[in-house]
């Protein structure tokens, strides 16, 4: 799936740099953190999150 994200310039350069040090792509970086925000959510630790996006499992599962 593709998709549009709006990011502060000073935020896009830091993952740039950080994805850039890590030798891995934009796409890879983003992929990567949104499943480790995800297992966050499934293991308790989403305080302030819609009952919905709790019950989101991964596509690994």
């Amino acid at each position: 799936m593709k998709t549009t994200l709006e990011l502060p310039d000073t935020a896009f350069r830091q993952v740039k740099a950080l994805a850039a040090s890590r030798g891995i792509t934009l796409k890879q970086f983003f992929s990567e953190a949104l499943e480790e925000k995800l297992k966050l959510y499934e293991n308790g630790n989403s305080r302030g999150v819609p009952k919905e996006a709790r019950r989101f499992q991964t596509a690994k599962e």
